[in-house]
């Protein structure tokens, strides 16, 4: 079975191409709706990955749980990390005014 933290890299990486390839995700109410679907999309992957790697004494439904709690995990570090790009991004421009 995958790691959570593969799965998190997962949805990352999907997050970033439909990010990059759909352009509505990039407004206000397209981040919203992102990363609500990742938050669906990291529990819909954790039960694939328990269906297809996983234990016979793990439940889909337990998978479900799991991945819905990693991808709100995904979802709070990939805020924390645009943000603090964001910032460094800033004192960048800032230093060379």
């Amino acid at each position: 079975m995958f790691d959570q933290f593969a799965i998190m890299g997962f949805i990352v990486g999907i997050t970033q191409i439909i990010k990059i390839r759909i352009p509505h995700f990039k407004t206000k109410e397209g981040k919203v709706e992102l990363a609500m679907l990742v938050v669906i999309g990291a529990g819909l992957l954790n039960v694939v990955n328990v269906i297809m790697f996983g234990t016979p004494e793990m439940s889909t439904t337990l998978a479900l749980k799991d991945g819905l709690d990693i991808g709100l995990r995904a979802t709070g570090l990939y805020a924390m990390g645009t943000t603090m790009l964001n910032k460094s991004e800033k004192l960048d421009k800032s230093e060379k005014k």
